[in-house]
């Protein structure tokens, strides 16, 4: 077949000799190796391999194609291809025969059929002018955020490591003795425990992976699990590595959701020990494939390994006839679950969201209760072994910054932190990572609640924005941290600690007062049509009991 001036021919080879192929070409990626062609073959995907030659019989294209029948209408998928970045080709002449490539694909499209593209614009020089001209339409709407590329050449056998940032460095020294416990694995049953695990803790994360059984069993060949054990023989970190050509691909890897936070850095020593065993196999490139670039966690682990920026990859589409593109972004977006879930939804849910875009709005009723402790008479500290409670101002912000990276609700209140306004305290684990925390404010208490600042006297303090993350509530830790940065307070001259509560929030408000805390007021705050009327009511004595 024959098309401006480029000319394609399918591919009959060994498996070997297309992956040689694919490692001439800088774009080259796992999803276009053969073993992953082979996998989506057992997912019942009609798989064929393109190779296109220029007029001078120079290779200058490697495709992927893979092709099925979904409700009636047949959908060619084409993902990170066609491969077309190679040294002796300027960005240019690659950028020409990747356009020339998807013409000829876009015109050979029959009646009924839908042609998907997955590429990465910047890193194989493909512009968004050259995807509009070659008649593709992007699915999703552009977001205009990058991601960092996950390619780390291996010169030598701890590049990984030595390229990477002190932060990266530092993560993996606090694991580094759990290296000499790293296991290997080619069985197949350890690759489908560590699935398992991966999947679990996508669940925790919200999002899913594309490794089916199939494609994980068609990589069995050229791959290795990197994996720690506990006690009972359970996987509670694992780490795949799959081999295609020249590079070598992180296939998937997690840790056990439960136990992310007692082990960190245990994520960079299988790292590691993967790295090392790629340059063992006289592989020069490691690729991080299969991780998410907008979740955060991801972003910094990339970001510690000091890859290039590159704009995010793009799933575009066209079709016979136009129509049916615009119906596959769509349904790519689960636009067509929206009717169904509003069938679904009940009467008082469409009651509660009118009288939450009506109601607040034009009437809404607040209401805060006012708990004060004494710092002069404040009750003995309970003790908790194992917890302990600092301020941040003590912390090395090096230090600072490793241990809040657990609690991801921390870096918003942190960012405008001011020391002469508020201090922020910390809970942390015994294993060294932050559980929790809670501010404390001198001079004056906002209450946007109600929309009213609460004066202080010069010695009494505020708090206010406590939080514990959600596996280490119910152990008490609430009233114990309320203590914690009272008698931090008490040390500093203050006399009276306030908070303020929802009363509907009846487990902070047993917390509260289970830290010696006692009820000082309520304020209940009526806003009509935007005006407010605010009203201070004060709890009632106690009865006197006469003899």
């Amino acid at each position: 077949m024959t098309g401006a001036s480029l000319t394609r021919s399918e591919f009959r080879g060994p498996p070997a000799e297309w992956d040689r192929l694919c490692g001439q070409f800088a774009d080259f990626t796992l999803t276009q190796s053969y073993a992953w062609g082979e996998g989506r073959r057992a997912d019942g995907w009609r798989v064929r391999r393109d190779q296109w030659w220029d007029d001078r019989g120079r290779l200058v294209a490697l495709a992927t194609v893979l092709q099925k029948r979904i409700y009636g209408f047949g959908l060619t998928y084409i993902s990170r291809g066609p491969l077309v970045l190679q040294q002796r080709f300027s960005p240019a002449e690659a950028e020409g025969h990747w356009q020339a490539c998807m013409s000829c694909y876009r015109k050979a499209l029959r009646w009924g059929r839908i042609l998907l593209c997955y590429v990465y614009q910047s890193s194989a020089q493909i512009s968004p002018v050259t995807i509009r001209n070659s008649g593709l339409h992007p699915l999703f709407p552009p977001t205009g955020e990058y991601a960092f590329s996950s390619v780390v050449t291996l010169d030598f056998r701890d590049a990984l490591l030595q390229g990477a940032s002190s932060d990266w460095r530092k993560l993996f020294r606090k694991s580094e003795a759990s290296l000499a416990a790293v296991k290997e694995s080619t069985d197949v049953r350890d690759f489908l425990r560590a699935r398992q695990l991966v999947a679990r803790l996508e669940k925790s994360k919200g999002f899913t992976t594309t490794l089916t059984e199939p494609l994980l069993r068609s990589m069995v060949a050229n791959s290795r699990l990197f994996y720690l054990e506990n006690g009972s023989g359970e996987i509670t970190a694992a780490l795949l590595v799959a081999i295609a050509g020249n590079r070598a691909a992180r296939l998937m890897a997690g840790v056990d959701p439960d136990q992310v936070r007692s082990q960190p850095g245990i994520g960079r020593v299988l790292e590691v020990a993967a790295s090392r065993w790629v340059f063992e196999q006289a592989v020069a490139w490691y690729d991080l494939e299969g991780l998410n670039p907008y979740n955060r966690g991801v972003f910094n682990f990339k970001v510690g390994m000091r890859g290039a920026l590159f704009s995010p990859a793009g799933m575009h589409a066209c079709s016979r006839p136009a129509l049916l593109a615009k119906l596959c972004g769509l349904w790519k977006q689960r636009c067509w679950m929206l009717p169904l879930y509003i069938w679904r939804t009940s009467k008082v849910y469409f009651w509660q969201l009118a009288r939450q875009r009506l109601g607040g709005r034009f009437l809404v009723l607040s209401r805060l209760r006012i708990y004060s402790l004494d710092l002069e008479h404040n009750p003995a500290v309970e003790a908790r072994p194992g917890f302990s409670v600092s301020c941040l101002d003590r912390f090395d912000p090096e230090d600072f910054e490793y241990r809040l990276s657990t609690v991801r609700e921390l870096w918003g209140p942190c960012q405008d932190l001011r020391p002469e306004f508020k201090e922020c305290y910390v809970l942390l684990g015994s294993h060294g990572y932050a559980v929790g925390y809670g501010f404390l404010h001198w001079g004056r208490a906002e209450l946007p609640e109600i929309s009213t600042v609460l004066p202080l006297e010069g010695k009494d303090v505020y708090i206010s924005n406590c939080y514990l993350i959600p596996e280490f509530r119910g152990q008490r830790l609430y009233p114990y941290l309320l203590q914690q940065i009272c008698a931090h307070a008490r040390r500093r001259g203050a006399r009276v600690a306030r908070i303020a509560v929802n009363p509907a929030n009846r487990v902070s408000v047993r917390g509260i007062e289970g830290a010696g805390f006692v009820l000082e007021k309520e304020a209940s705050c009526l806003r009509l049509a935007g005006r407010q009327r605010l009203r201070w009511q004060e709890p009632p004595l106690a009865p006197t009991v006469h003899a």
